[in-house]
């Protein structure tokens, strides 16, 4: 039986950890051991994890507070040990995963030759409201230069991709502090560097919707009109420029047309829109910031 690491990253949430967890440990053909970093909880996170009488379930020591999920789940990757596993896994603490998630992800790694996989989610409200989260659109030539591959707690990695992306953040340091999305950056250095992704068709987890996430399903117009402001205040485009820094690419185009600032710049990735993103929705909101930012431009550069 295959040995998946969990990486689990807490912080105030003990009102849905308990389901969560049991989630994590019934995980179907598998066996399973959670790494846990609580990013220093005010609640009784801490508390309910200690509670635990579960050899499977290992409290990392607390460390400097990192400040965001995104620098909880890379202190994970960065401090957990992967000898003896198979498989890495990232997790959420307000989330219910299906009993054959990690199963399924393995069985896909196996017969499609791929080193990692992520799925599809249905989001769930506490008004009992559902919905089917899709992020498995076919894949694009430059997708993971703007986009994750899906929420990072719908990850499983091969330890040999796992072993990889821990020597990056060890070597980066602090350099990674400015990294806002852990599951973009993680898809971006993967396919960057050659290792093959698949994004599973079926939903593989209940994605839990509350006032405390971090993104959250970011679906609707209403969505759509945050995700416009990020790109128009320039935060997008710096996580973009950031990460292919990081993922040593920014050399590269459309890094590097979208780096150059310039009105020819913006026309190449005008042109080149459509291998950016992989749902026509997102496409089109990211033509138009193109637009507005080549009337910002100018010629001379």
């Amino acid at each position: 039986m295959k040995r998946v690491a969990i990486l689990l990253a807490t912080y105030n949430g003990s009102r849905w950890l308990d389901e969560q967890l049991d989630s994590l440990l019934a995980q179907q053909g598998v066996e399973v051991t959670v790494f846990v970093s609580d990013d220093h909880s005010s609640d009784n996170t801490l508390a309910l994890l200690q509670a635990r009488d579960d050899a499977r379930l290992r409290i990392l020591p607390q460390a400097v507070r990192c400040g965001s999920a995104a620098g909880n789940f890379f202190r994970l990757l960065r401090d957990v040990d992967f000898a003896g596993f198979d498989a890495i896994s990232l997790a959420d603490q307000d989330d219910v995963w299906h009993g054959d998630k990690l199963l399924r992800a393995l069985q896909h790694m196996e017969t499609l030759g791929v080193d990692a996989v992520s799925g599809n989610v249905e989001a769930f409200w506490p008004d009992g409201r559902r919905r089917l989260i899709r992020k498995s659109q076919a894949q694009c030539r430059w997708d993971h230069h703007f986009e994750a591959a899906g929420p990072g707690c719908t990850y499983v990695l091969s330890v040999a991709l796992a072993r990889e992306l821990q020597q990056v953040l060890r070597a980066r340091g602090a350099a990674m502090d400015g990294v806002s999305l852990h599951d973009w950056f993680i898809y971006c250095y993967a396919r960057t560097h050659g290792w093959r992704w698949h994004i599973d068709e079926r939903p593989v987890m209940n994605y839990r919707q509350h006032d405390g996430n971090v993104i959250g399903a970011n679906q609707g117009w209403r969505a759509v009109r945050s995700r416009t402001g990020k790109i128009l205040d320039g935060w997008y485009r710096g996580q973009v420029l950031l990460i292919g820094q990081l993922c040593q690419r920014q050399g590269q185009s459309p890094v590097s047309w979208l780096a150059d600032d310039s009105r020819m710049g913006y026309l190449r990735l005008l042109f080149g829109v459509h291998h950016m993103r992989r749902y026509w929705r997102d496409r089109g909101v990211l033509a138009l910031a193109f637009v507005v930012f080549f009337f910002r431009a100018g010629w001379n550069k």
